[in-house]
């Protein structure tokens, strides 16, 4: 009686993960964002098609490309975090991450806000653009609502996160440590999805 207790108690257990490897789909989706196109008449953009956030010129007349490779994007200025308090943030999440993962988080900041002066953030590349670069990105490139504006001003606590294909696959509260959490879980997952 004992033996048939102690098979139950132990082989249920065995039968459910056996079934469950068997038959079960454990798969997690992040949303693919304006995947039926944009309609944005404030940034003339009319489309149907699944939208893609195109290259940016920096200050300096660089072209940055975020396709290729998993992308995070946030947006710095003195009012937010500090750089380097956001690097430290990063490096928290991203530190655990394997060296053959592929992604980059850059911060895009205005030229006001940036200081020479600012450590080796390793795991955040910074790109400078003037204000009105940085609202016409905001608005017209990665689609951030109003409620990431105050007063027409931009807040810079968003993050974007951007698939290799340069689909918007995520936003972000940078101010909330549990956003940066979910962050690095929804890379993990489009790392897989790359693979």
């Amino acid at each position: 009686m004992k033996k048939a207790i102690v098979f139950v108690v132990l082989g249920i257990p065995v039968l459910i993960a056996v079934i469950l490897k068997l038959f079960g789909d454990n798969q997690f989706v992040i949303p693919i964002y304006f995947e039926e196109g944009v309609s944005n008449k404030e940034c003339d953009i009319q489309s149907k098609d699944q939208y893609y956030v195109g290259d940016f010129q920096t200050i300096d007349g660089r072209n940055q490309t975020l396709k290729g490779e998993t992308s995070v994007v946030y947006f710095h200025s003195g009012l937010n975090k500090s750089l380097v308090q956001m690097s430290m943030d990063f490096e928290r999440v991203f530190s655990t991450k394997s060296e053959e993962a592929s992604f980059k988080v850059y911060a895009f900041t205005d030229i006001d806000s940036y200081s020479e002066n600012v450590p080796d953030l390793p795991y955040v590349t910074i790109l400078q653009f003037n204000m009105d670069q940085l609202d016409k990105i905001a608005s017209c490139s990665l689609f951030l609502s109003q409620s990431d504006f105050a007063d027409g001003e931009l807040l810079f606590s968003t993050i974007v996160l951007m698939d290799s294909s340069g689909r918007i696959r995520g936003y972000y509260n940078g101010a909330e440590e549990e956003e940066f959490d979910r962050l690095s879980a929804e890379v993990d997952i489009l790392q897989l999805e790359n693979e």
